[in-house]
């Protein structure tokens, strides 16, 4: 029969999983500005970065995914920058707030030439820099590992 002292040693076991697991489900936001630039990039900066007040680029589209690269990336959304070229998206998505996750970042805008970036998801208090050049659309969209293997191969499954 469990004594007393067992049965406490639970239920604090318990309440501090409990308390670890609230920022998983809490969402966070991505910040950031897209701007037109020489070279194009995707910069991580502290929120006091002056190039972060740049004019923007108003009506670009960002497209968010988590582990782009796996067997089955997970689109997080589309995103469209203000009249400033700033954007704030909201990344709900279980384990966000205390799990390591790549990210995938594609941001297209008229006149521009895409930009796709994978890397770490920026802690909370940093904010994207996109720079887009100009020019006219290069890019395509990437592709998933399943989709990169029924292209190679023709086929509609990747093994046979």
């Amino acid at each position: 029969m469990p004594n007393r002292q067992t049965h406490t040693t639970a239920a604090i076991f318990a309440l501090i999983t409990i308390l670890l697991m609230l920022p998983a489900c809490a969402a966070r936001t991505l910040r950031g500005t897209v701007t037109a630039g020489q070279v194009p990039a995707v910069l991580v900066l502290n929120p006091d970065e002056p190039r972060l007040d740049r004019p923007g680029l108003a009506g670009a589209v960002i497209e968010l995914a988590l582990d782009p690269s796996s067997m089955s990336p997970r689109p997080l959304g589309t995103f469209t920058a203000d009249g400033q070229g700033r954007f704030a998206a909201a990344l709900d998505h279980p384990g966000i707030g205390v799990l390591d996750f790549e990210l995938g970042i594609l941001c297209r805008a008229g006149g521009h030439r895409s930009v796709y970036q994978t890397m770490a998801l920026p802690r909370s208090d940093r904010r994207l820099l996109v720079v887009m050049s100009p020019g006219t659309e290069t890019t395509k969209k990437p592709e998933g590992l399943l989709d990169e293997a029924r292209r190679i191969g023709g086929h509609g499954t990747p093994y046979r």
